[in-house]
C-alpha cells in the first residue's frame, strides 16, 4: 500500500488550489523520500497559505528578518508525535517568483512545498555549504521528477474533476 501523507490546509488568501493537487504533490514527494524518511512521512502536515504581511510578521517574529519570504517551515517540538509541522507559503511571493522563473504558479508552489517539506525532514541549506548543496541537489532532482509527471496536466485534470479552476497569474499558458 502506498504511503499517503495526511495534511490539512489553512488558506488565508483568495487563491484557489484544489486539495487533490496538494495530495498529488505529497504522494510523489513521499514516494521519492520514503526510504530515508518513512517514519516522518506518516505524520500529519499543515499547509498554510498567507499573504505578504503575514509572512513578513512570521519571518520577523521567528527568524528576526523583517522581510517577505516565500516559505517558512515550523517543525513540531513533539518528538515521536503524530504531527510533522507546518509549511507556510506566501501566495503573492509564489506568483511573483513564478513569473521570474518563467513557471506557472502551481509549479513554483510545488517547488516551494517541496522545499518546506525538506526543511521539516531535517535538511537545512543555511547550516553549511555542504548541506546547501545536498538539499538543493535533492530538491532539484525531485522537482524535475515531478515536472516529468506533468504538473500542469495534473492541475488541469484535478481542476476539471473538482470543477475548481486554478487562477493563473504567470505568463505561461496551462
Amino acid at each position: 500500500m502506498p504511503l499517503v501523507m495526511k495534511f490539512y490546509v489553512i488558506n488565508n488568501t483568495s487563491w484557489k488550489l484544489p486539495e487533490a493537487f496538494l495530495q498529488w504533490n505529497l504522494k510523489h514527494f513521499t514516494k521519492a523520500l520514503k526510504v530515508r524518511h518513512a517514519k516522518d512521512l506518516k505524520k500529519q502536515l499543515g499547509i498554510v497559505l498567507v499573504g505578504n504581511e503575514e509572512i513578513r510578521r512570521l519571518n520577523r517574529k521567528y527568524r528576526g528578518k523583517n522581510k517577505i519570504t516565500d516559505v517558512l517551515s515550523f517543525a513540531t517540538d513533539e518528538k515521536g508525535g503524530p504531527f510533522l509541522g507546518d509549511i507556510v507559503l506566501c501566495v503573492p511571493r509564489i506568483q511573483k517568483q513564478a513569473r521570474q522563473h518563467q513557471l506557472h504558479d502551481v509549479e513554483e508552489f510545488s517547488y516551494l512545498l517541496l522545499h518546506g517539506l525538506l526543511h521539516l525532514l531535517g535538511y537545512d541549506h543555511e547550516k553549511s555549504a555542504a548541506e546547501e548543496k545536498k538539499m538543493f541537489r535533492l530538491q532539484d532532482k525531485l522537482f524535475a521528477d515531478l515536472q516529468d509527471r506533468d504538473i500542469l496536466g495534473a492541475v488541469a485534470k484535478i481542476s476539471q474533476k473538482s470543477g475548481q479552476k486554478v487562477r493563473r497569474k504567470s505568463g505561461k499558458k496551462a
